[in-house]
């Protein structure tokens, strides 16, 4: 009896065990991509580089550009495309910063160097503006 007991036991653990964890892959696949600047340190470059991909297709999708400051602040700028827009929330150290709107986004090389800019944005300022968000050297 002990031997049957501790088989079903056994299986029911082997067959748990073996179950696929749909959760924790949904979970991941809604996942935001992140792209890291640490001092001119960037890490995962290509994700805003699809995201560009993307936006210029009229693709929806999500990118947060996460940038630290001298003294270890962390400022997160979130673009998300949706149809022919890009909108931008600006945060820092969890604290809303502001939101605005863009036209479009674009890499432009000067001197050496990526210039990744939002083109035409319109916000709490005046008129519309490109701004440039982050600069990587050759």
């Amino acid at each position: 009896m002990k031997r049957i007991l501790f088989g079903i036991i056994l299986s029911f653990f082997i067959i748990a065990g073996c179950q696929s964890n749909d959760s924790a892959t949904q979970s991941n696949d809604n996942a935001i991509a992140e792209v890291v600047n640490k001092h001119d340190d960037i890490q995962n470059l290509e994700a805003l580089n699809t995201f560009m991909k993307r936006a210029k297709i009229n693709k929806d999708d999500v990118v947060n550009y996460i940038e630290y400051g001298v003294e270890g602040q962390r400022g997160v700028m979130t673009l998300t495309s949706k149809k022919n827009n890009i909108h931008v929330s600006s945060s820092v150290d969890e604290k809303f910063v502001e939101k605005y709107s863009c036209e479009d986004i674009a890499m432009e090389t000067e001197n050496g160097a990526d210039n990744y800019v939002l083109k035409q944005c319109t916000g709490d300022f005046k008129g519309t503006r490109d701004l440039s968000f982050l600069t990587v050297s050759k």
